[in-house]
């Protein structure tokens, strides 16, 4: 009995978890997904700018870096709303607290729908400068960016107008706002679609051309990583759609709010993974227009802008002859010029 007794106050003085998880708290889980999905974003953003771009930022970087901005300003609320008793039960909370929970989850979803679409959009300028050389692609891309503007700015809308914070996570006995669902559903749908013009669009570019298969491929795999984020936006209406149509408690927001974390992370990862060494590598063999490329000799940035080729269709190439580079044309040589002077008499 002694030994028991000692014990439990032990436990009590050297426990020193940062997050418990118990029935009526959460919240650990959240802490960890939201922290580490911070973490991996940074660290991607951080070798893309200060490595694999150093001294050769263009415009999809700059549109990304804004994409991360607003990204943080989620993360932001959501460390705050996790702090106040987001993933907790509303019982062991006061009002002050409730309201505080309630107010930043909802800035999270509106900074959550800006920061993807800049996300897509930082994509598109990339895809754009790629297949520079393509009309097709650069109006496809065109469109798709003027698209997910529309979308962007229709999401926020969505979780905002038709819905207010208290009904976003509503207390105990409260109405969820089941309005939201089906707006959702169209989000999602839009959301998918914009990920698969992206993904789909290196064919546009690729069509008829004389590139080697390999080379097509690598392009295509660089743009294809995005898919996961088709699964994630799934995902993340299931969870969201079960909180509002069976009226679960504040508790269990927690499955909700860790996938718009995933979401959110790998959608701003994806972006920079075009841009990693291995494909932009893919890019110079294959004759496309990236602006920068990494010297492994002198770890400098140069300009490829001159050892870039326009993609020949098929069709157009069989009746280009074929120069030797060695053959220079015979010229005749040029009398030479001779200076008369008038001498003075």
């Amino acid at each position: 009995m002694a030994s028991s007794s000692s014990s439990s106050p032990t436990v009590g003085v050297f426990d020193y978890r940062f997050a418990r998880f118990t029935p009526d708290n959460h919240s650990a889980m959240l802490w960890v997904a939201s922290i580490l999905s911070l973490v991996y974003s940074v660290l991607v953003l951080t070798v893309r700018l200060c490595y694999v771009k150093w001294r050769a930022h263009s415009l999809d970087d700059v549109v990304l870096t804004l994409a991360y901005f607003v990204g943080f300003g989620m993360w932001g609320s959501m460390f705050t709303s996790i702090s106040n008793g987001l993933g907790q039960i509303f019982n062991v909370l006061d009002d002050t607290k409730i309201s505080s929970v309630q107010q930043t989850f909802f800035a999270c979803q509106i900074t959550f729908y800006i920061a993807l679409a800049l996300s897509k959009c930082s994509t598109l300028v990339l895809l754009q400068a790629v297949f520079e050389r393509d009309p097709k692609v650069s109006h496809v891309a065109h469109g798709a960016m003027a698209l997910v503007a529309v979308w962007g700015l229709l999401s926020v809308l969505a979780v905002s107008v038709g819905c207010s914070p208290n009904t976003v996570i509503p207390k105990t006995g409260d109405d969820h706002c089941s309005s939201l669902v089906p707006w959702l559903k169209a989000v999602v749908v839009v959301d998918v679609v914009t990920e698969m013009v992206i993904i789909l669009l290196p064919m546009i570019g690729f069509y008829g051309t004389l590139m080697p298969v390999r080379r097509r491929a690598t392009v295509m795999l660089a743009f294809s990583t995005r898919l996961p984020n088709i699964v994630f936006s799934l995902l993340y209406l299931i969870a969201y759609s079960k909180f509002i149509n069976h009226q679960e408690p504040a508790i269990d927001i927690v499955a909700t709010a860790a996938w718009q974390n995933l979401l959110l992370s790998y959608n701003l990862m994806s972006a920079t993974i075009p841009s990693l060494k291995g494909f932009t590598q893919g890019f110079m063999t294959a004759g496309l227009s990236l602006g920068y490329a990494r010297d492994t000799a002198t770890e400098g940035v140069r300009s490829i802008s001159h050892h870039t080729y326009e993609l020949r269709s098929m069709s157009k190439s069989r009746s280009i002859a074929t120069v030797s580079p060695h053959h220079v044309p015979d010229r005749k040589p040029t009398p030479p010029r001779c200076s008369f002077r008038s001498r003075s008499p």
